[in-house]
Formats: C-alpha cells, structure tokens, sequence
C-alpha cells in the first residue's frame, strides 16, 4: 500500500528535524568610536613624531655649528689685530665657551637614542594601523554601512572597508616641513587618552554587526565552530578579547611614569623608547644666542680674562675680592648692552677677511658674516694664526739684529782685580780698598797688589766660574769686574 500525501509530509518533516542542523554564527559588537578614535589620535601623533624628533636634532647641530662660528670668529679677529680692542675680546671668548656649549660630544648618544625612539614609536603605530584596518575591511560586501562589520562608524553603521578610513597615522608626517608640533597622545607620563578599560558605548552592536572577530565562542568566533584560545588580543596587546565570549577589555596606560607593568610590550618599548629621548633633551631645543655684557660680568671666566688681559693684573682671580671691581672696570670699557653688541661683539662677527685665507682668487675682502662655514672658517683661523706667528718671528728677529747692533756699538771694560790694584798708584786709597794692599819693599811698580782677602776672593770667583762652565776653564771673563 502506497501511503498518502499526508504521511509522505509527515516523515519528510522528521527527517529534516532529525538531520543535524548547521548553526549560524552570531558575532560580537563592532569595536566602539571611542576605541578607534583613542587609537588613532594616537597613531597621528606617532606619525607626526619622526619629523619632530628630526626637527629638535636638526636645531641642536644648528646651534652648536653657530656657537662654533662665533668661536673662530672671535679667534680670527684676536689673531688679525692688536691693541686695547684685541685684549677685549679675550673675555669675550672666554664667555662664549664657557657659556655657549655646543653639546657636541654626545651627538652620538642623541642619533642612538633618537633612533630608538623613532624605531619603538613607529613599530607600534604600524602594528595599530595594520589591526584597525583589518577590523575596517572586516565589512558586509555591497553594503550600506547599516550592516555587519567589524569597525564602528557611528552608532549604527560600521565603516566600509580600510580605504574609508580617514587618517591614524596612516600618513607619516613630512621631515622637511620643519612645522611640526611635540606629540601630546604619548607624553613622559604615558598614553594620555588610553585610560578606559571597558569599551565605549558608541557602536554598531553585535545583532547587526556579527562580527567574528570580537568574539572568542564557537560557533560565534572567527573559527566557525572552534573556541579561540584564552587570552587572545589584538591591536598589539591593547584589545584583550574575553575569554569564550563576546567583547573585550583594555588597561588603563594613561599614567606609566610610576609603573609601566600594566602596558603591553610595544606600548611599553615604545613608552619607554619616548621617555628617554624626552630626559636626553631630545623634544626641547633652543637657539644660539650672541653673548650680552651682563653675562660677561657674570661668568667667572670672563672676569678672570678681563682681569689678566686686559687689567693686565698677574694676581690669581678672587671672585670675593674682585668680581665689584672688575665689574666697574668692564663697564668703563665696554660701557653698556649696546655699545658692547655694536662696538665689540658685532665687530668680531663681521670682520673682513682676505680671500686668500680660504684658497679664493683676488677681488675685494670678505665679510665674515657672509661665512656661514666651519670648515672654511677652520681654515682662515689656520691662515692667520700662521700669519701671526711669522709676524711674531719677525719681530724676534728684528730685535736681536737691534741688540747685536747695540753691543757692537758699546765698549764694556772689564778688569781684573790685580788690575783694579795696579791701578791704585797712591798708598792710601790702595790700602782703603780691603782687596788691596800697598807694598812699601817694592821698589818696582806697581806697589799696589792683592791683599790676602783680595786673593782668598779671586780664588773663589775662578772656582765658581769653572763650576758654572760644567769644570771646564773659564771664559776670558772669569774673575773680572764691570769697570
């Protein structure tokens, strides 16, 4: 017996209610505007912090290759001239290297330290950028942005895919724009906006969203029927998904300058990394500035050189007893602010130089102002120092020609003292002198000899002239006397 249509519908129904079914995923929330906003505020600034760091480091070489200008050419002047205005400006480089460091020797420490800031920072910006982009293509295909998705637009809408994603970081800031302002998303205290531990309210939920990726369940999560494993993250440690569920957590590392235990491992290399470039000075940077008279009537240096070169005074420098004097005395030279800018400093600055002194070929003297060269001013300051020094060989010279022109034009009379003796014809003052005595038995001249003393005498002087000459005999002038 066939059996009739109603039987046939009714086994066809439990067949299919016996069959095992495939469930359908359900999916979390799309991550909130405020997780994403916080994120990539944050990821802008970290794009922005190479060409900042750059420009701090780029001003720092600036001033000390300034501060090293000023230097050679104070010293190219003080080589080129003499006079009051040359002993001025002793005091004046005295100040300016005291004062003025130009930090050189730890260039080499900042470009490493720099470095390290730069690779840790940009490290976790593109681990950020790459997960929120991801979450953004996590997309219903042709949809509105009313529908399932991965990444929040709004409250009701998620957004379409990585291409609509408008700037975090995706644009690393130009180095060459020189405009570029200090991060304030990452500070020396921590992630200034990542303080939220729980996500934001502003989302498309999990009904319309079903995003996989947010939920760790089976039968929910991004494997279908598997269970994601505990623990499971993602944008670099800071999304921690809840174990077998939907939703997510995150730590509060907005303050880490006291403990950064609570920050994932790139936030925290990265915190780090910011940290030590901040206490190098990395993030802070100033510009050369010509000495002023009052810092000169301040810096020990200073007035050490005013008071030797210039005062001429040979006593050690005593700031107690010195400093109110030496303080009268350069106003008296230098006058005020700024007579000292145009009478002293400026003349240093701008002086004239031969082209020569750089290797150039005739035509008129150059400012030194139109050098803005180290290198070329190395070399001037070589040419003039040597300048210097043949001028001072020349005047060396000079005087000796002078002084053996002088002896030779001076009759310097020497005698013995048996001469001086001899000389003495008359008895008295022969015996008045106690190197001579008068000898009455002598019937030939002359009468006048040496006295006992006079010999015990001439005897020492030969003994010390010999002593002086290393034992050797003595000179024609051994034992004689001016006359």
């Amino acid at each position: 017996m066939k059996p009739s249509a109603p039987s046939v519908v009714a086994l066809a129904a439990i067949a299919l209610a016996l069959r095992p079914q495939k469930t359908h995923a359900n999916g979390g929330d799309a991550l909130s505007t405020q997780e994403k906003d916080n994120l990539c505020n944050l990821n802008e600034d970290l794009a922005k912090y190479p060409a900042f760091l750059t420009t701090q480091l780029t001003a720092k070489m600036r001033k000390a290759t300034e501060t090293l200008e000023a230097e050679l050419k104070l010293q190219i002047y003080i080589q080129q001239h003499e006079g009051n205005k040359l002993d001025g400006m002793f005091p004046i480089l005295a100040a300016l290297t005291a004062q003025q460091k130009t930090k050189l020797g730890s260039v080499e420490n900042d470009i490493k330290t720099a470095a390290t800031a730069i690779t840790e920072t940009q490290v976790l910006r593109g681990r950020l950028l790459e997960a929120i982009e991801i979450l953004a293509d996590m997309a219903q295909q042709a949809g509105s942005g009313a529908g399932a998705g991965c990444l929040s637009a709004s409250g009701s809408a998620v957004l379409q895919g990585a291409s609509a994603l408008r700037g975090c970081g995706k644009a690393t800031a130009d180095i060459r724009s020189g405009s570029v302002t200090a991060p304030t998303k990452l500070t020396t205290t921590g992630y200034t906006d990542l303080s939220p531990t729980s996500p934001g309210g502003t989302k498309q939920t999990s009904g319309t969203a079903k995003c996989g990726l947010l939920h760790t369940a089976a039968n929910d999560g991004a494997l279908n029927e598997q269970q994601v494993s505990n623990d499971a993250t993602l944008a670099s440690g800071y999304l921690i998904l809840a174990d077998n569920s939907a939703g997510y957590a995150m730590p509060n590392i907005a303050k880490l300058d006291t403990s950064d235990a609570a920050a994932p491992k790139n936030f925290k290399e990265a915190y780090r990394a910011f940290k030590k470039a901040a206490a190098a000075g990395l993030h802070t940077s100033d510009q050369f500035q010509p000495v002023k008279l009052s810092e000169l009537k301040t810096s020990q240096a200073a007035l050490r050189a005013f008071k030797a070169v210039v005062l001429k005074d040979p006593k050690k420098y005593d700031p107690v007893a010195d400093d109110a004097t030496l303080n009268a005395q350069m106003d008296k030279t230098y006058t005020d602010e700024e007579k000292f800018a145009s009478d002293w400093w400026n003349i240093a600055q701008q002086n004239s130089v031969s082209k020569e002194s750089f290797g150039a070929q005739g035509g008129d003297d150059e400012k030194l102002t139109d050098i803005r060269d180290v290198d070329k001013l190395r070399q001037i300051l070589a040419y003039y120092t040597a300048k210097r020094s043949e001028k001072v060989s020349s005047k060396i010279k000079e005087l000796e020609a002078n002084l053996k022109k002088a002896q030779g034009t001076t009759k310097v009379i020497t005698k013995t003292m048996e001469e001086i003796c001899a000389a003495l014809k008359e008895k008295v003052p022969c015996n008045d002198n106690p190197n001579c005595k008068y000898n009455d038995d002598k019937k030939e001249e002359p009468k006048c000899e040496l006295s006992d003393k006079g010999k015990k005498e001439a005897a020492e002087k030969e003994a010390e002239s010999k002593e002086g000459n290393g034992g050797k005999a003595a000179s024609t002038c051994t034992g004689k006397l001016q006359g």
